[in-house]
């Protein structure tokens, strides 16, 4: 069977995804166990949810970031219409920030019942 370019490329997309969740996730996890271990008097919620924050919150910072600095770029900076697709790639990967971070959440809810005495 002969594989082609195309097929190792999706191969590769879907290996980057899982490994980009999996660090999500581990994230997670690990944070959750930091605040059930230093800070037991947080509520469970509070808890979760700063666990699954670090990754999404550094990803919309930077997306933040280039947004900025295409609404502010100039007309020759830009050219025909690259401060457009720039834009419009950072609110791509701002909306798989926010499912990367339901994943932490799940991941950190998960790790919380498990790990919480």
């Amino acid at each position: 069977m002969k594989i082609g370019l195309n097929d190792m490329l999706i191969g590769s997309d879907l290996r980057n995804l899982l490994i980009l969740l999996s660090v999500v996730a581990a994230t997670s996890v690990f944070f959750t166990i930091l605040a059930v271990k230093f800070r037991p008097h947080w509520s469970r919620r509070r808890a979760i949810i700063l666990a699954a924050l670090p990754i999404p919150a550094a990803i919309w910072a930077g997306c933040a970031a280039l947004v900025i600095h295409s609404m502010t770029a100039s007309k020759q900076e830009c050219g025909v219409d690259a401060c457009g697709m720039v834009m419009m790639f950072s609110v791509m990967i701002a909306i798989a920030a926010a499912f990367a971070f339901l994943i932490g959440l799940v991941a950190a809810a998960l790790a919380n019942q498990k790990y919480k005495t």
